[in-house]
């Protein structure tokens, strides 16, 4: 309950000082593996990869999203793809030192997620989670070169090779903040 009523005042503030345009320095994605779309010719230039995406808002707003990204040419923008089923997670960030961020998060929503026969879906919000993250090369301008978190899985993020189109993804963000904010 501590947790979570915790978690509840940092979401709070969080909704206050949403962020109306994300900074596109504070856009980080896990390493994208781009694959030729199923079906399409060798010479097409369409490539879809699966990562995530998160977004640290100056305000310590956290907001990460797994879902399908695209890219039509090499040099082109990418464009996440929310129409392919997602996971988004929601949670606060704060520096504890120069070159370390605590993040913590839960999920709060997902859309057509792919399940293994028999698991059952878990209900949302999901329970909280930390990871304590180093910053590489930390600066003014950008946040880091790269963040290296802690964890199960070892989470990597780096800024984007190329500038990221993300759709809906910073309107559906503001809408999670303000409806788990407590009333």
């Amino acid at each position: 309950m501590k947790t979570f009523l915790c978690f509840g005042l940092l979401l709070a503030s969080a909704a206050r000082a949403q962020e109306p345009k994300v900074d596109p320095n504070r856009v980080f994605t896990t390493q994208l593996h781009w694959e030729r779309v199923g079906g399409a010719p060798r010479s097409a230039t369409d490539r879809w990869a699966s990562g995530s995406l998160a977004i640290l808002y100056r305000d310590g707003t956290y907001a990460a999203v797994t879902a399908s990204f695209r890219r039509i040419a090499k040099d082109a923008p990418i464009s996440l793809s929310l129409n392919e089923g997602y996971v988004i997670r929601l949670g606060t960030w704060t520096k504890t030192d120069d070159n370390m961020i605590r993040i913590e998060s839960r999920e709060v929503a997902r859309d057509a997620v792919v399940q293994r026969a028999g698991d059952a879906e878990a209900p949302l919000p999901g329970p909280v989670s930390a990871r304590t993250c180093r910053l590489d090369k930390p600066s003014v301008e950008h946040l880091s070169d790269a963040i290296h978190c802690n964890g199960g899985n070892g989470l990597t993020l780096t800024p984007p090779d190329a500038p990221v189109d993300l759709n809906d993804l910073p309107r559906i963000v503001d809408a999670l903040v303000k409806k788990t904010a407590p009333r």
